[in-house]
C-alpha cells in the first residue's frame, strides 16, 4: 500500500503546486481582502504545508462552508481527507466536484482511482483510471495511471471478478453509517438490516445497527443484536461499550456496572480501540481509565478533534492533572478558534474558579453555569461578563423594552473581538429593528457593515418570539437548543429555519422531553398548528444535532 499512500500525498501536492502557480501569476495585484472562504482557505495551506493535517482539513471545510461551490476548496479538502484516510469522503467531494461544478477537472478521475485502490475497490479504481485517460490522453497523470492499472492487473487480475461483492458490502455500510451520523435513523436501520441478513459475521454493520434501533427507541432490538454480536464474537469491544453506554443511558446501573467490570479488564493494542475504550470510559464517567487511554493515542492525528480534546481535557482535570487539562482545550482552540466551550474553561482555569466536579463530559458549556444567576445591567461590561444564556436572555430583555442608551450598548457589543458572531449579530438584528439602516459588526477580518439583518437571525427570533409568548423567562435548554440551530444554519448545505412554528414545536417538545415530562408530539403539533408528522421530522433533526457530538465517536 506504500504505493498508494505515495499517490495520495502527491494528490495535494499537484493542488498545491497550481495553487502556487495562480498566485505567482496575480502577483502585484491588489486583492482586497473580506472575510471569505480564501481567508480559511489560505490558512489551511499554512497549516498543510506544516503537515498539520487535522488542522488543515478543519481550515478548508470553513472555507467549503463559506463557498461550497468553489473546486479548488474542495479538491484541496478531497486531498487532505485522503491523506487523511478518509478515503469515501474525499471521494465523494470529488464526484461532486465534477458532476455539479466542472467536469473538465479530469484530474478528480485520478485521485479517484486512487482513493479506490487504497480501499482495495480495484474495480472501482480500474474504471476511473480508464476514465481520466480517456478525458486526458495527454495528461499529466497518463502515465501514471497506466502504471496504476498495470499494477491492479499484475497484482490481482482474475480475482477482479470476485471483487464486487465485497466493493458492495464497503459501499453500502459507509452509505448507511453517514445516514446514522445524519440522523436519519429509519434508513440505517433498514439498510443495516439487510446487511447482516446477506452477511451474518460483517459485526461492525450489527454494532450500527444497534445503535439505530436504540436511537429509533426500539430498545429491545437494540439489545437483541448486541446479544447476536457477543454471542457469536464475545471480545467485540464495540459491541461491550455500547452495551454498558445503552445500560447507563437507560439508568440501569446493575447492568451499568456488569459491563464496566469486563472493560476495565481490557487492555487493547491497536489505537482506534484503545479510543473507543477512552471515549466509553468517559461518558461512563470511569475518569482515571478515561484519562489513561485518551492519553495513550494523543499522538494519533486520526483521533483529533474538538470532542477527543474535550473528553481528554475533563478526564485530566477531574484526575489532578490541571496542566494535561490546559494542554487539551488550547488545542482546542487551534482546531476552532472561535470555540466558546474551550474558551469558557480556560477562563475559569486561569480564574482559578473551575472544580473538577463542575466540568462536564458533554462538549458543550456546562448545564451548571446556566443556572448561575447575577443582576443584569445595562452595560457592556454586563453582556461581556454574562455566559451564552444570559446573555441571550439581557439581549432579549433590550429588544422588548429598548431604551435610548441601550443602543450605544448594542453598538459596543457589535464591536466586541472576543464575543460569538451569534450573538452581534442578534444585537444588530435589535439595532435594525429600531430604526438604524446599517450596522458596523465585528468578524474575524475586521469591521463588516451589514445594510441589513441576517436571514436567518430574523428567522430565529421569530422562533424563540413564539417558544416565549408573553412568558419572557428563557430556560438553559431553550437557550442552548435555540443556539444549536442558529449554528447549523450557518451551513448553506444544512438546514433552513423557514418553517419557524416546526422549529418552535420541536424545540418545544424537546425541552420537555429533557425535563422528563410525559408531553406527547400530538399535543404540541396541535399547540403550533403543523401535523404530527412534521413535527417529528424536526424532532429527529434536532435530536441529531443534540446528539452529534457524541454520536460520532458510537459509529464503528
Amino acid at each position: 500500500m506504500l504505493y498508494f499512500r505515495k499517490r495520495v500525498q502527491r494528490t495535494g501536492d499537484y493542488i498545491t503546486m497550481k495553487l502556487n502557480q495562480s498566485a505567482s501569476r496575480n502577483k502585484g495585484k491588489v486583492i482586497p481582502f473580506s472575510r471569505s472562504g480564501e481567508y480559511y482557505f489560505q490558512r489551511g495551506l499554512k497549516a498543510y504545508q506544516k503537515k498539520d493535517l487535522v488542522k488543515a482539513k478543519h481550515l478548508f471545510q470553513r472555507a467549503v462552508d463559506v463557498d461550497p461551490k468553489e473546486a479548488t476548496y474542495l479538491c484541496q479538502l478531497a486531498a487532505t481527507l485522503a491523506e487523511l484516510g478518509d478515503f469515501m469522503e474525499s471521494n465523494d467531494l470529488l464526484e461532486y466536484v465534477v458532476s455539479e461544478i466542472d467536469a473538465e477537472i479530469s484530474e478528480c478521475y485520478y485521485f479517484m482511482a486512487n482513493n479506490y485502490a487504497h480501499l482495495g475497490m480495484f474495480r472501482e479504481a480500474e474504471s476511473e483510471a480508464v476514465r481520466y485517460m480517456e478525458n486526458e490522453p495527454d495528461g499529466e497523470f497518463y502515465e501514471e495511471s497506466e502504471e496504476l492499472l498495470d499494477l491492479i492487473h499484475s497484482e490481482f487480475g482474475e480475482d477482479l471478478e470476485n471483487r464486487p461483492t465485497e466493493e458492495r458490502l464497503i459501499v453500502h455500510h459507509e452509505k448507511a453509517r453517514r445516514s446514522l451520523e445524519k440522523g436519519q435513523f429509519e434508513e440505517a436501520r433498514d439498510l443495516l438490516k439487510q446487511m447482516v441478513q446477506n452477511h451474518p459475521e460483517f459485526w461492525a454493520a450489527y454494532n450500527n445497527l444497534a445503535l439505530a434501533h436504540f436511537y429509533l427507541g426500539e430498545y429491545k432490538d437494540a439489545f437483541s443484536v448486541l446479544d447476536d454480536i457477543l454471542d457469536e464474537n464475545p471480545g467485540n469491544l464495540h459491541a461491550l461499550c455500547n452495551a454498558a453506554l445503552f445500560y447507563k443511558q437507560l439508568q440501569q446501573q446493575k447492568e451499568t456496572d456488569q459491563f464496566v467490570r469486563i472493560l476495565r479488564v481490557i487492555h487493547p493494542i491497536i489505537p482506534e480501540h484503545r479510543y473507543k475504550l477512552g471515549s466509553t470510559f468517559a461518558l461512563l464517567e470511569e475518569n482515571e481509565l478515561a484519562f489513561l487511554w485518551l492519553h495513550s493515542v494523543r499522538k494519533q492525528g486520526y483521533a483529533w478533534n474538538e470532542t477527543y480534546f474535550h473528553w481528554l481535557a475533563v478526564a485530566s482535570l477531574k484526575t489532578g492533572r490541571k496542566k494535561a487539562a490546559e494542554w487539551a482545550w488550547e488545542k482546542i482552540l487551534d482546531l476552532q478558534p472561535e470555540s466558546t466551550v474551550a474558551k469558557y474553561y480556560l477562563e475559569k482555569l486561569e480564574e482559578y474558579a473551575l472544580q473538577p466536579d463542575y466540568a462536564e463530559y458533554q462538549y458543550t458549556i456546562p448545564v451548571k453555569s446556566y443556572l448561575e444567576s447575577g443582576e443584569l445591567t445595562d452595560g457592556i461590561q454586563k453582556l461581556r461578563g454574562t455566559i451564552h444564556k444570559n446573555k441571550l436572555s439581557h439581549l432579549l430583555l433590550i429588544r422588548k423594552s429598548m431604551e435610548e442608551e441601550d443602543s450605544a450598548t448594542l453598538e459596543a457589543f457589535c464591536g466586541e473581538i472576543d464575543e460569538s458572531l451569534l450573538m452581534k449579530e442578534l444585537a444588530a438584528t435589535v439595532l435594525f429593528e429600531n430604526g438604524y439602516e446599517q450596522v458596523e459588526i465585528q468578524e474575524d477580518s475586521g469591521i463588516v457593515r451589514l445594510e441589513e439583518p441576517p436571514v436567518e437571525m430574523i428567522n430565529g427570533l421569530k422562533i424563540l418570539d413564539l417558544l416565549l409568548g408573553s412568558d419572557n423567562e428563557l430556560n438553559a435548554d431553550t437557550a442552548f437548543l435555540w443556539y444549536l440551530i442558529m449554528e447549523e444554519s450557518k451551513n448553506e448545505l444544512s438546514i433552513s429555519l423557514n418553517n419557524n412554528y416546526a422549529w418552535s414545536a420541536a424545540i418545544d417538545y424537546f425541552v420537555d422531553k429533557l425535563g422528563d415530562k410525559n408531553t406527547s408530539q400530538k399535543q404540541v403539533a396541535s399547540q403550533y398548528g403543523i401535523s404530527v408528522s412534521t413535527l417529528g421530522k424536526y424532532v429527529k433533526i434536532l435530536r441529531s444535532l443534540y446528539e452529534k457530538q457524541s454520536e460520532t465517536y458510537f459509529s464503528e
